[in-house]
């Protein structure tokens, strides 16, 4: 059973289907265009921990300590009011992993 999303008005995913998603798409998106995807699959349910836990099940060959610098970019902690890391900082920790850095 799928539920809409008040802040998205997409259907909930699980948390399968999430890191199914961050999969399908790394080939053709950017790592700062892989977190507004995760942003916007998540809605308003997103921490730090959460953008964690779902790069790391959607791509584990990812150092764990890059993932957690990851999750300070501003497109995760401006959603739980914080200050984070610039694009170009996400970009370059996150950019080794991806095509299309």
């Amino acid at each position: 059973m799928t539920f809409q999303n008040p802040d998205t008005g997409m259907s909930a995913l699980t948390d399968d289907e999430i890191a199914e998603a961050l999969r399908r798409e790394a080939k053709s998106l950017t790592p700062i265009e892989l977190v507004d995807l995760f942003v916007r699959l998540k809605g308003s349910d997103i921490t730090q921990f959460s953008m964690i836990k779902h790069f790391k099940a959607a791509f584990p060959e990812i150092p764990l300590p890059v993932l957690k610098e990851a999750s300070a970019s501003n497109r995760v902690v401006r959603v739980v009011g914080r200050a984070g890391i610039n694009d170009a900082e996400l970009t370059e920790l996150l950019g080794p992993w991806f095509i299309n850095p």
